[in-house]
Order: structure tokens, then C-alpha cells, then sequence
């Protein structure tokens, strides 16, 4: 049963412009280390950085329900262990998900040009 879905789209030289402008203070604030290695790994970083963004935005809006969330962007993370992407979330934001029915997570990330597109559609399994 779908308990919820979230999408978010973000403009990547936006997240460029950020990256550059405050870059470890921000990427620190925002992502995981590992998320940061990954997104660095590549020629294009921001694109990278866009679409984890707009995945975490993704994330709270599935599991929100329209309502403000306690949960900070380190969170939910992105992985890629084997080149899909999955979501990852701390315990504190597995708990806040878990209270409102949801307890697997879809998560769909596409870059094309200068925007980043994610969705997550959580569901009760």
C-alpha cells in the first residue's frame, strides 16, 4: 500500500553556484562523506549533487504528509552500491517513517541538462 510519494526537481547550476560559493560548509551540512565522494568522483559534480538533494526533499515530502518534519538533510542519503540508487535514512528518520506507515522506499533519481529529478514513493510492505 503507497503511503505517500515525493518529487523534487532542482535547477543544477543553482547547486553549482552553492557548491562553489560555500563548498566544504555546505556539503557537510548537506550530505553524507559518502555522498560527497561519489558526487566528486565524477566530471560533472553538481548534477550529481542536484539529484541527491532533490532525493532527500523527495524523501520528507513521501513521509510528511504535508506536515513539518524534525529530520536535518543528513537524514536520508542516497547510496549506490551496486550503480542503482537506494535510499538510506538514520534511525531517527526510519522511526519518523515507520510512525506514519511507511516502511520501504522506491527512489527513482534522473539528471538531464540543468535539472535534477527525484521521486520516492513510500509504501507499507
Amino acid at each position: 500500500m503507497i503511503m505517500g510519494v515525493g518529487t523534487d526537481l532542482v535547477h543544477v547550476p543553482r547547486m553549482a553556484r552553492l557548491v562553489v560559493r560555500w563548498e566544504h560548509d555546505f556539503l557537510r551540512r548537506i550530505f553524507t562523506e559518502n555522498e560527497i565522494a561519489y558526487c566528486n568522483r565524477h566530471v560533472e559534480p553538481a548534477k550529481h549533487y542536484a539529484a541527491r538533494f532533490a532525493a532527500k526533499e523527495a524523501f520528507y515530502k513521501s513521509v510528511s504528509g504535508g506536515h513539518p518534519l524534525e529530520l536535518g538533510f543528513l537524514d536520508a542519503w542516497v547510496d549506490n552500491p551496486q550503480r542503482a540508487p537506494v535510499l538510506g535514512m538514520s534511525p531517527k528518520a526510519w522511526k519518523y517513517a515507520v510512525a506514519r506507515g511507511a516502511n520501504h522506499f522506491d527512489l527513482s533519481v534522473a539528471h538531464d541538462g540543468d535539472y535534477a529529478l527525484a521521486t520516492v514513493v513510500a509504501s507499507a510492505q
